[in-house]
């Protein structure tokens, strides 16, 4: 049976920060040490558009995107991490992401699309180029015979929308922070699909900035530690391009290591609380750098900039951004942990969702779906008792019923979002149906990770007996009292029932 998917203008409000608890009711457990956390966002092209069905990969998992590019990986060691993205047409992109124990922190990965690809004799060499760069493979480049594929996609660091598809967040070896004045990737593939590597060096000319000095030092990005190393120097830059040889492929860049100072951040939400979990982002306005740090337990983040540079700073949580701020950082040397850094004068302030929970299955079923139930926001003349978002009324972020279905994935895997922004007194139910019907739901391999109001992650998997052949899984229920912001406990049911459960 197929359905039609709803489309929807809305943006899409995806994550939140949140700590972990294993006490389902117990609002001010602390998060235990060594939790691990959870990242989840999307995956977009430099120019902001979402992109399905690419792989996620970090800390030796690995996940793919749904058809609005949102993905979530659950129970990732808490720290720095490289998250890495592979997506047909596109560069492998990533970004470090600093993993917060029992939290969720939201982030968003662009990619760069390949700007040009030639296919030539491996044996014979061939050339690629577009964008002013051009990168040639001699005779013999490649331990391999046949016809092979090369592809370029050239980062021009003065235009922002490409920069933000710089892989790593700008970060060397030793811990510097890098200024880009261009960059290119390069991938190689022989006929069967495979990835090469050179033999032999190539020849590389780069297109750069106009403020790039005549000889610029060159890095190659290290895809298993998520950090640039340097390798060597681009020479002949006084005409706006400039030379080098390869000696293996990956991204290249052309850059120089700042002189850093600070800066402390601190993010609330709209209720004034502090919130934990929130992507920061400084972006350089005179210079092309960024820099990417989370805001910890306390709601604040430190970010190291360019001494004296114009930066423009914004909070990310869920697809919704803080109002940008613009700062002139300090022309004094700072790092963070020292006293020297400059805090913002007031904290920036981002939504976060009240409830959020996400369905993730394998195979088969191929289509399962996201259910979810409350009660009516009491100025909805048309909503007499409750709600229903499902596959068929994906629901609003901006009005009633105050919750939105992200996705309806009829294709296997997922996932589908469900999120809550605001909340009345009343039962709200989570429930995911077997819409597929066979094989049993419980063979479905689903697993929902629930994020509620009071800051806490849990993740649950179907049961494995359904003894009365039933076809939904009611996962819990979100209870709300009167009072300020969202008074609510979770409690969780993780039974088999039938679709008329669906309301408690």
């Amino acid at each position: 049976m197929s359905r039609s998917i709803l489309a929807s203008t809305l943006p899409l409000l995806l994550a939140f920060g949140c700590s972990s608890s294993d006490d389902d009711n117990n609002n001010n457990g602390g998060t235990p040490s060594g939790v691990p956390g959870v990242v989840n966002g999307r995956v977009l092209d430099a120019w902001g558009s979402r992109i399905g069905d690419a792989r996620v990969l970090a800390a030796g998992r690995s996940t793919m995107t749904n058809e609005s590019g949102f993905f979530v990986l659950p129970e990732l060691p808490a720290g720095r991490q490289s998250l890495f993205v592979e997506a047909d047409g596109y560069a492998q992109g990533g970004q470090a992401v600093t993993v917060v124990s029992g939290r969720t922190t939201y982030v968003e990965i662009r990619v760069l699309a390949f700007d040009a690809e030639s296919t030539f004799e491996a044996s014979a060499g061939g050339a690629v180029q577009a964008s002013g760069a051009v990168v040639t493979f001699p005779p013999g480049a490649f331990a391999a015979s046949g016809e092979v594929t090369a592809r370029i996609a050239v980062l021009d660091a003065s235009d922002r929308n490409e920069l933000a598809t710089f892989p790593g967040d700008f970060t060397t070896d030793d811990g510097a922070l890098l200024e880009s004045f261009g960059a290119i990737a390069v991938e190689v593939t022989d006929s069967a699909g495979n990835q090469l590597n050179l033999a032999q060096p190539a020849a590389l000319t780069l297109p750069v900035s106009a403020s790039a000095a005549d000889a610029i030092p060159l890095w190659s990005f290290d895809e298993d530690a998520g950090v640039w190393v340097r390798e060597g120097e681009l020479t002949g830059c006084v005409d706006g391009s400039c030379d080098a040889s390869l000696p293996h492929l990956s991204w290249w860049n052309a850059d120089q290591v700042l002189e850093t100072t600070c800066l402390e951040v601190c993010v609330e939400d709209g209720d004034g609380t502090l919130s934990a979990g929130v992507a920061l982002q400084a972006r350089g306005i005179d210079y092309g750098g960024v820099s990417y740090a989370a805001t910890g337990e306390d709601g604040c983040a430190c970010l190291e900039v360019k001494r004296g540079g114009r930066v423009g700073v914004v909070g990310f949580s869920s697809a919704l951004v803080t109002e940008p701020v613009e700062v002139t950082a300090p022309d004094t040397a700072g790092s963070c942990g020292d006293a020297s850094c400059l805090r913002l004068d007031a904290p920036l302030v981002v939504a976060t969702p009240k409830f959020q929970a996400t369905l993730e299955w394998g195979e088969a079923p191929s289509d399962l779906d996201a259910q979810f139930t409350g009660p009516c926001d009491p100025d909805a003349a048309y909503c007499e008792d409750r709600f229903h978002v499902y596959y068929s009324d994906q629901g609003s972020l901006a009005a009633a019923p105050w919750a939105y279905l992200d996705t309806d994935d009829t294709s296997s895997y997922g996932p589908e979002v469900v999120t809550l922004a605001r909340c009345f007194p009343g039962t709200y139910r989570y429930a995911v149906h077997n819409f597929s019907e066979s094989p049993d739901i419980i063979t479905s391999e689903a697993r929902v990770t629930v994020l509620t109001p009071d800051g806490r992650t849990q993740v649950f998997s179907v049961p494995s007996a359904n003894p009365a052949a039933g076809d939904v899984w009611i996962v819990g229920d979100l209870i709300c009292q009167t009072g300020s912001g969202c008074n609510c406990t979770w409690q969780t049911v993780d039974a088999i029932g039938t679709l008329e459960d669906i309301d408690p």
